[in-house]
């Protein structure tokens, strides 16, 4: 009787711990948001610490935030929308929005989602149709969009 008294409490503790693990999981914080122009292409980085987040992006002719589901007045032709999960921004403390005249093509950017671990990043640009990259820098972590003027 006392074994299984034994057992029961190492099963019960157990079970306890799980859920406050799986509430700790590893996620990316936004630290800075970087441009530059290049001779054929504008630079975005997103400087994030962490734990490197996956990464997907698709293009759109609009920009609304996730949560609201409202518009975002981005300036731009079309928009390049980049989501890292898990993710988050709360802790960024730049611009959330802003235009980047110095840039030959791209016009602006704006945090469109910061919700549940989704990041989403929209980058606006003057000449739809425009070819893009996207890639990780390691050390420090980076999302680094590329695109063509």
């Amino acid at each position: 009787m006392k074994r299984l008294f034994v057992l029961l409490t190492v099963v019960c503790a157990t079970l306890a711990v799980v859920p406050a693990a799986s509430a700790a999981e590893p996620i990316a914080d936004l630290t800075g948001i970087r441009t530059s122009r290049f001779a054929t292409f504008d630079r975005v980085v997103l400087d994030l610490s962490g734990t490197k987040p996956n990464v997907d992006e698709f293009v759109t002719d609009e920009v609304t935030g996730c949560a609201s589901g409202k518009p975002i007045t981005v300036p731009g032709n079309q928009f390049l929308e980049v989501h890292a999960q898990p993710a988050r921004g709360w802790n960024y403390s730049g611009s959330r929005k802003f235009s980047t005249p110095e840039l030959a093509n791209v016009r602006g950017i704006a945090i469109s989602c910061d919700f549940e671990a989704d990041l989403g990043i929209d980058i606006g640009y003057e000449k739809p149709g425009s070819a893009y990259t996207v890639s990780f820098i390691d050390d420090p972590m980076s999302v680094v969009i590329d695109i063509r003027h």
